[in-house]
């Protein structure tokens, strides 16, 4: 995104207005600014440890105002058996109406149950928690990825 961009003023240019501006004026909200992407990857366990079933394994806070599209998750040891389902709560309420499931020998929820978003909208400071709902046989190192837009 370094790329040099040549704004005209009065006939004269401007070179070398780098993406700093860019930056600013999709910030303000321009006409022409693009919805700007955002990826956020919690870390729901240590690397090592078998995952074990329970509620707020993991809460942290939103940090800023976002659109979700996507959630994943992924392992970093596979389950040797059984699937491992995660909830992600929004202030308390599930934000899914299907969970992602990571199943036994895979790597990511990619390969297994999609995620299915119920809720879409969040501000900045929502109190957000991981549960897990199965832990599979031997997992972890379990990673949630979220995707969206600034709002």
């Amino acid at each position: 995104w370094d790329v040099p961009i040549t704004f005209l003023e009065g006939g004269s240019a401007l070179p070398g207005v780098q993406r700093a501006i860019l930056v600013i004026l999709a910030a303000q909200g321009g006409a022409a600014a693009a919805a700007q992407n955002w990826t956020l990857t919690v870390a729901a366990s240590d690397e090592t440890t078998h995952l074990t079933t329970g509620d707020a394994k993991v809460r942290f806070f939103m940090d800023a105002d976002v659109t979700m599209s996507e959630v994943f998750t992924g392992l970093s040891g596979q389950s040797s058996s059984a699937a491992v389902t995660i909830d992600l709560r929004k202030n308390g309420t599930t934000i899914f109406s299907t969970p992602p499931s990571i199943d036994a020998s895979e790597d990511t929820s990619l390969t297994g149950t999609a995620a299915v978003l119920s809720t879409t909208s969040f501000t900045k400071g929502d109190k957000m928690q991981i549960d897990i709902d199965a832990a599979g046989t031997g997992a972890s190192g379990l990673k949630v990825t979220m995707r969206g837009t600034f709002a």
